[in-house]
C-alpha cells in the first residue's frame, strides 16, 4: 500500500490472515470469511470488526469451559469407577485426587445424581454432573459412572483442588478389606496449558509381604564362635514386622523372636563345615517373607589372645652377627674401616684411617643368608664392600660399588674367639686385610697364625630396625586332619624378610619344637588393603592338635600386632579358610 494513502489515525487490529473476517452463524460459533477492506474504510466498520473480534474471543472461551468441563468431569468419573472396583474386592475404598480448582477462572460443584440424569446412558447406575456458574448462567453436564449395584460410591471435597471418593461394599461377600489411598494429579488447559506427563501414583490394595534381610558380624566365623545374625535391615513395604524367625539347617529357633528391643538380632554359634540359615519374618498383616544363605564355619581356630610379639622370633643363630650399624677397627693399625675421603661414587676407595665420627666410617651390617651378610656404609646406603672387579687373587683392591648380590659383595664374619672376627669374601676365601705399610685394604690368604692385619674388632652402634616377628596359635576342631596350603598376609610393615632363616615356623603340638621351617623369600604388603597371599608346602595338622605358628622379619615399621593373617586349608576335599579378627 503507497505510504501517502495511509489514513493517519492509528489502523485497528487485523486478524492473523489479512484480508479477512469474522461471521457468526446461529450457533454462535465463529467462522472466518473473506472480505476485501478498502482504502477508504470508516470507523464505523473498524469498530465493527472491533466487536466481532471480541465476540470471537467470548466464543472461544466457552468452548474451553466446555472442553474443560468434559475433561473434569471424565476424569472423575472414571476414577469413581476405580474406586467401585477396588470396593467391589474389599469392605471399602477411598481415593484422594486432585483437579483443578476452576474451570476457565470459573468455580464449579460435583455431585452424584440417579442415572437418569444421564439419559443417554441406560447402563449407567450413577450420574455424576458438573455445575459451572458461568456470568449468570450455569452450566450443566453429566457424566455416567458404572458401578456394581452392590457397591455405594460417594463424592467429597475437602479443599478447591482435592477430592475424596469413597467405593463402600453393601452386599455380597468381601475378600479383603482396607483403604486405598492414591495420589493422583490431573492438569488440563487449552494449548500450553496442557501438561502431558501428569501422573498418578496408586498403592496396590491387597497387602505386599515383607522383605527379609540379615548380614553377620563376621566375615570367616569359627566353630564356636559367637555369630550375631542381624535382620534389622528387614522392611514392610506397606507395614510393620512382628516377629522374625531363624531357622537352621530345618531347625526353627523357637520361640520366633519378637521387634521388641534387639529382637531382629540373634547371637549363636554353629558347628564346622556349611549350615542352612533361613530368616522368615512376618508382617502386622500375616504376609511372610524369607531369605536363605548358606554359611560356612571354620573348624581351624585361633585365640586372639594368643597373638603376639614373641622374643624368641628375634632368634640370632649361633655365631651370628646381629644386624645393626657398626664401627669396624683393625686389631694391628687400630684403625678403622672406612671410604676415603666419604666419596659416595661407585669405585670409591676403601682404606683404614683415624676415627673421626663420622658415618662413612661406619657399617650396616645386613644378613643375607645364614652367617653370610652385605657390608653397605652409612653414607652410601645403595652401595657395598667390594672385591674389585670380582678378582680372585691376593692384593686384589678393596672399593666401594652399587649393591649387586655378587658374591664379591657378600662376606662371612668368622667370629676368632678373642674377640676379633675374620672377614672373609664369599667368591675367593680371602680375608679382608689391612696393608700394615700403608692406608690401602684387600683381599689376601688366611695366614696361619692368623695376622693381626686380618683380624677386625666389631663394635655395634646402632641395632637393625625392622625384622620385627608376630607368634600365634591355631586349633585343628574338625573330625578328621587338616591339610594347610595358603598363606594370607596384611601388615602395617612394608614387608616381611627374615635374613637369618625361615619366614615362617610351625610348631605342630605346640611343643617347643619346630616341624617345619617355610622359606617365604621377601613379601611385600600392598597398601590397597588386599593384602598378599602365597602359596605354602602344604602342612598336615592331626585332629585336635595345637599348633604354634611364627612369622619372622616383619619390616618397614608399624605393629606387628596389627597384621592380618589368613590360613588356607583342605578338609575332606574342600576348602576352607580362617582368618584373624579382632573381638
Amino acid at each position: 500500500m503507497n505510504s501517502t494513502n495511509r489514513h493517519s489515525e492509528p489502523e485497528p487490529p487485523t486478524p492473523a490472515h489479512s484480508g479477512r473476517s469474522i461471521r457468526h452463524d446461529d450457533r454462535g460459533l465463529s467462522t472466518p470469511v473473506t472480505h476485501s477492506l478498502s482504502i477508504g474504510m470508516t470507523t464505523v466498520l473498524i469498530f465493527g470488526l472491533i466487536l466481532a473480534a471480541n465476540g470471537y474471543l467470548e466464543n472461544q472461551q466457552e468452548a474451553g469451559a466446555r472442553q474443560q468441563i468434559e475433561t473434569v468431569g471424565t476424569e472423575l468419573a472414571t476414577q469413581l469407577e476405580d474406586a467401585a472396583r477396588l470396593g467391589g474386592d474389599s469392605q471399602q475404598a477411598t481415593l484422594r485426587v486432585d483437579q483443578p480448582a476452576a474451570v476457565m477462572s470459573d468455580t464449579y460443584s460435583v455431585s452424584l445424581e440417579p442415572p437418569g440424569e444421564c439419559p443417554l446412558v441406560s447402563s449407567a447406575n450413577t450420574c455424576l454432573e458438573v455445575d459451572v456458574a458461568r456470568g449468570g448462567e450455569n452450566l450443566v453436564r453429566g457424566f455416567p459412572v458404572h458401578n456394581d449395584s452392590n457397591v455405594h460410591v460417594s463424592i467429597d471435597r475437602l479443599d478447591s483442588t482435592t477430592f475424596t471418593l469413597t467405593a463402600t461394599r453393601t452386599g455380597g461377600t468381601s475378600t479383603t478389606s482396607g483403604v486405598i489411598p492414591m495420589d493422583q494429579t490431573l492438569s488440563i488447559g487449552i494449548a500450553k496449558g496442557v501438561n502431558p506427563h501428569s501422573t498418578g501414583r496408586v498403592l496396590n490394595p491387597f497387602n505386599r509381604p515383607p522383605i527379609a534381610k540379615f548380614t553377620l558380624n563376621r566375615s570367616f566365623p569359627q566353630s564356636g564362635q559367637t555369630i550375631q545374625f542381624n535382620a534389622s535391615n528387614s522392611r514392610d513395604p506397606d507395614g510393620t514386622i512382628d516377629a522374625y524367625h531363624w531357622i537352621f539347617d530345618n531347625q526353627t529357633v523357637s520361640p520366633p523372636v519378637n521387634m521388641s528391643n534387639e529382637g531382629a538380632r540373634y547371637n549363636t554359634s554353629l558347628g564346622s563345615g556349611e549350615t542352612n540359615v533361613t530368616l522368615k519374618v512376618v508382617d502386622d498383616e500375616g504376609g511372610i517373607g524369607t531369605v536363605s544363605r548358606n554359611i560356612t564355619v571354620s573348624g581351624l581356630t585361633y585365640d586372639t589372645g594368643s597373638m603376639n610379639t614373641d622374643p624368641s622370633c628375634n632368634y640370632i643363630p649361633p655365631d651370628a652377627i646381629e644386624e645393626g650399624q657398626y664401627k669396624i677397627t683393625n686389631e694391628d693399625s687400630n684403625d678403622v674401616l672406612e671410604v676415603e675421603n666419604g666419596d659416595t661414587s661407585d669405585g670409591a676407595n676403601v682404606e683404614h684411617g683415624g676415627y673421626n665420627n663420622n658415618d662413612h666410617e661406619l657399617w650396616n651390617i645386613t644378613a643375607v643368608g645364614n652367617k653370610v651378610y652385605r657390608l653397605t656404609p652409612a653414607h652410601a646406603t645403595d652401595k657395598a664392600l667390594d672385591v674389585s672387579g670380582g678378582s680372585t687373587s691376593d692384593g686384589a683392591n678393596i672399593i666401594q660399588w652399587g649393591y649387586s648380590g655378587g658374591d664379591n659383595q657378600h662376606w662371612e664374619i668368622k667370629d676368632n674367639g678373642d674377640g676379633t672376627y675374620r672377614i672373609i669374601a664369599v667368591h675367593s676365601g680371602d680375608a679382608l686385610t689391612a696393608d700394615p705399610y700403608s692406608d690401602d685394604v684387600f683381599q689376601y690368604s688366611l695366614t696361619s697364625p692368623l695376622a693381626d692385619s686380618q683380624k677386625w674388632k666389631l663394635k655395634q652402634i646402632k641395632k637393625a630396625t625392622g625384622g620385627k616377628c608376630l607368634s600365634f596359635t591355631v586349633e585343628n576342631d574338625w573330625n578328621s586332619g587338616i591339610t594347610l596350603s595358603d598363606l594370607l598376609l596384611n601388615s602395617e610393615a612394608n614387608y616381611l624378610e627374615n635374613n637369618y632363616g625361615a619366614e615362617m615356623m610351625v610348631d605342630i603340638g605346640n611343643d617347643g619344637s619346630w616341624d617345619h621351617n617355610v622359606e617365604l623369600g621377601k613379601l611385600s604388603f600392598p597398601k590397597d588393603g588386599d593384602g598378599t597371599i602365597v602359596e605354602i608346602p602344604h602342612i598336615s595338622i592331626p585332629r585336635n592338635e595345637e599348633v604354634e605358628i611364627q612369622l619372622r622379619g616383619l619390616r618397614g615399621g608399624g605393629n606387628p600386632i596389627q597384621t592380618t593373617v589368613g590360613l588356607r586349608y583342605w578338609y575332606d576335599d574342600k576348602s576352607y579358610r580362617t582368618v584373624f579378627e579382632d573381638e
